[in-house]
C-alpha cells in the first residue's frame, strides 16, 4: 500500500491540550504554505520506474479544513499528476466542525475527498469551554 500524509499546520486558535505541531496562521501564510507544498510535491517526486499509485492520502494538522476547496483541489491535482492516485483510494481530510459548512463539504467531495475525520472533543458546550 502506498500512502501520503500532508500536514497542514494551521488552526483558528491553538488549543491548550494539543501537542501537534500547529499554529494560528493568517490567510497569506496558509496560501504561501499551499504554494510551497505543491512545489515540494514536484521536487520530492519519487524516482521509480514502476510507480505505484497512492492508495491513501491523509490531510492532517492542524486544521486542514481551513484550506479552501480550490486549495485542496490544487493539491490533489498535483498529487495525481506527480504520483498517481488509485481509483479506489481513500482520501481523508481532518475537519473541525466549526470550520466547515455544507457547501465546503460538497466542494471537498468534488475535489476528491471521500472521507472526513471530524475533530469533535465534546458535544457538551460547558466541556468545550473548559477545553478552550
Amino acid at each position: 500500500m502506498s500512502s501520503l500524509y500532508l500536514h497542514i499546520p494551521f488552526c483558528s486558535r491553538k488549543c491548550p491540550y494539543c501537542d501537534f505541531f500547529s499554529q494560528v496562521g493568517s490567510q497569506r501564510q496558509i496560501n504561501d504554505y499551499v504554494e510551497l507544498l505543491i512545489l515540494n510535491l514536484q521536487i520530492l517526486k519519487r524516482d521509480d520506474s514502476h510507480p505505484t499509485p497512492l492508495n491513501t492520502i491523509f490531510f492532517g494538522g492542524g486544521t486542514p479544513s481551513l484550506l479552501s476547496v480550490e486549495q485542496v483541489g490544487d493539491i490533489l491535482n498535483k498529487v495525481a499528476q506527480t504520483y498517481g492516485i488509485a481509483s479506489d483510494a481513500e482520501i481523508t481530510l481532518e475537519a473541525n466542525p466549526g470550520t466547515v459548512n455544507f457547501e465546503q463539504l460538497r466542494g471537498y467531495y468534488q475535489a476528491g475527498i471521500n472521507r472526513l475525520s471530524l475533530g469533535i472533543q465534546s458535544l457538551n458546550d460547558q466541556k468545550l469551554q473548559l477545553l478552550g
